[in-house]
Order: structure tokens, then sequence, then C-alpha cells
């Protein structure tokens, strides 16, 4: 799996020509560049002030893969692999089904920004979906392991235990689903039945490790917790557990599962990459593999998703503690591990809490705030 966030653009690009191919044109699809007279400036940047990376005869083929909020740019892909921005006014395309692009009015450091995925129409309709079921837009799920379930995800932020520096613009989505009660708390601070220390995505399945005490004998995990929370997003990941025994068939059919049951019960799935492995360095591969799967399975079903393996593969000792599996956390633990402030940034649960809340922003904004 690559490390470099750059490439993820071409490798979208490659999975919405081979999804078109074998006709699945659910993230991309066929335009051409209008026949104005003129020729279009395709730009690296959705502003005109971006550099200009190549100059687009009339007739050009292009396909669509995302677009700027107010649909007035689009982000394109050429057939020789080039990807940039061209202004919509000058792009003659059918039915546009392309995902939005994070919310170019706000200032979001690149770094960060980038790891967030696939916000689409499709995003909208879940939500609308889930609104029309009774789900609280201002109520998030945490569904998956050891990771998620830690003390040290989100709950910090949920008792008012953060530091945002540069990442300011985070308060207002902090403010939002701090009112609410889930279940237990609000939605940081929440116990959620969907996140177990050991769980991979067999158990989230399975009705044998539910909570007996408030789910149905046949319910499984993730269903109670949507019955219970009602939420309109749930934060997935889910697979560091599975790596180590499942196969990647078993991995890629539990995923699928839980998008499914996600999106019929009208909440937003945002999918997660899995964090690297330095206790088996031999299963890096199957890593690799798996964190194919989730962007695989979030291109099929036009979900979001969020690249936490790059996130971390930056970070010493890839932010992971001395075991080898989990993040690791600064000196001062609890209360830092939402400070996004200076060295605090070299730790994976700081990083985990600063990467949720990118994507918990960028769906407020871009799907429920609209």
């Amino acid at each position: 799996m690559m490390n470099d966030t750059n490439a993820w653009p071409h490798i979208r690009f490659l999975l919405a020509v081979l999804l078109m191919c074998f006709g699945f044109a659910v993230c991309a699809q066929q335009a051409e560049v209008l026949d104005s007279g003129f020729n279009l400036n395709l730009r690296a940047e959705p502003n005109l002030d971006a550099p200009i990376i190549t100059v687009l005869a009339p007739h050009t083929p292009l396909i669509i893969l995302g677009r700027s909020p107010g649909d007035t740019w689009f982000q394109v892909g050429l057939v020789d692999g080039t990807i940039g921005w061209v202004k919509a006014e000058y792009v003659n395309f059918t039915n546009l089904t392309a995902p939005f692009v994070y919310d170019a009015d706000v200032q979001v450091p690149f770094e960060v920004a980038s790891l967030v995925n696939g916000i689409s129409e499709n995003t909208r309709a879940i939500f609308n979906r889930g609104r029309a079921l009774g789900n609280r837009p201002n109520v998030f799920s945490k569904v998956g392991d050891s990771i998620t379930e830690s003390l040290f995800t989100l709950r910090p932020v949920g008792e008012q235990l953060y530091t945002l520096g540069d990442y300011w613009y985070l308060q207002p989505v902090i403010e939002y689903y701090s009112v609410e009660v889930a279940r237990t708390a609000n939605s940081f601070r929440n116990n959620s039945l969907a996140a177990k220390t050991g769980w991979n995505s067999d158990t989230l399945l399975d009705p044998s490790y539910n909570d007996k005490t408030l789910c149905n004998p046949s319910e499984t995990p993730l269903e109670c917790e949507y019955r219970y929370t009602r939420p309109a997003i749930a934060l997935i990941m889910i697979g560091t557990n599975d790596v180590g025994f499942l196969s990647e068939d078993l991995y890629r059919r539990n995923l699928s599962r839980i998008v499914e049951i996600s999106i019929l019960r009208g909440v937003i799935p945002v999918l997660s990459t899995i964090p690297p492995r330095l206790d088996r360095p031999e299963l890096n591969q199957r890593v690799d593999r798996f964190n194919d799967i989730v962007v695989e399975t979030a291109t099929i079903y036009q979900v979001p998703w969020m690249d936490y393996f790059s996130a971390m593969a930056r970070l010493p000792a890839l932010g992971l503690t001395f075991d080898g599996v989990h993040p690791n956390i600064p000196a001062n633990g609890y209360k830092a591990s939402a400070d996004f402030t200076g060295d605090n940034l070299n730790y994976g649960y700081v990083i985990r809490n600063l990467t949720w809340l990118t994507a918990l922003d960028a769906i407020w904004r871009l799907v429920i705030a609209r």
C-alpha cells in the first residue's frame, strides 16, 4: 500500500476507470470539454489562481472524480492518468453523481483534509433516509475494536479536554456533537455497544457477542448500537484483529455487510483504513490488502472513508506503542490525547482523534449543515 497520500487520487482514478469498464459507474462518469470555441485550463486546485497543469481542447474526454460545493469546479481525470480541476461551466456531462470534495471555503491543512474521501450525493441520500427513520443528526456511533473502545479515542473531546491550535475550525462540529446524549453520554464519550477489545468484523455481526442486558437475542452488536443510539453517522474502523486469521474474502463480505446494515438503517458509514503493525511485520502485506478492501468497499457503496493508515505511516514508530499494535499517546496521557499542537501531533491516538474529527467536520459541513 502506498504511504504517500498524494497517490490516492490516482488510485481512485484507476478504480473509477475499472468500475466504469465493468458497468458499475457509481463513482465516476464520462464527460467532455464543452465546445465553446476555446481551450480549457486544467488547474492544480479549484481556483483561478492555481497553477495550470495543461490545456484541454474541446471534446477532450474526461472522467469526473469530484466536485466542489456549489458544483462550480470539477475534479477530473484524463485518459493518461492526469488529474486536476476545471470550471464546471465548460464541461458537458449527463448525470452528475461525483462526490463532493472538502469545502474549499474552509482553510484546512492539506495533510489532514486529503485523508477524507468519498463524501457524495449518496452520503446525503443516506442521511435523508436516516432522518425519515428518526435518526438524530447530532449523534454518531463508534464501531470497532480496542482502538475504538479506548478511553483515548474521542472521549477527551467530549470532556472538553482538547486544544485545537491550528485546527480551530473544528470547534463548531465539536459543539454540535457535544450536546445530545447518545446513550450513556454525548457521542464522543458514549459507551458504544459495537466497540470492544478483541473484536473483529465477524464479532460485530454475531448476535452471541451482543450485550445480553440490552440487546434482543437475534440482534447483532452493530444493530443493537444503532437501535439504541439512532445515529446519523457511524465511525467504523475494524480489521486490525482480522488481519491475523480472517481470509480476505471473508473480511470483504463482512465489511460489505456492515456497510449494508448501516445504509439500510440510514446511518452514514465512515470507513477507516487500519493502522500498520509492528508486532508481526510479516502481517503488513495483509494490512495493505485489507486496506485496499476498505477503499474498494467504500468506492463500491459510495460511502465516505478516512485514510488513518497514511496518517500513521508518517509518524515516528508509525504512531504505535510498545506492543506494536495500538496507537501511542503523549507523555501527558489522557489530557494530551486531544491536544493538536506541537509534538503531540507525533502520536497515534492524537492523530486518530484529529482524523475522526476531520471526517465528522467534513460530513457535517457538506451534508448535515447544508
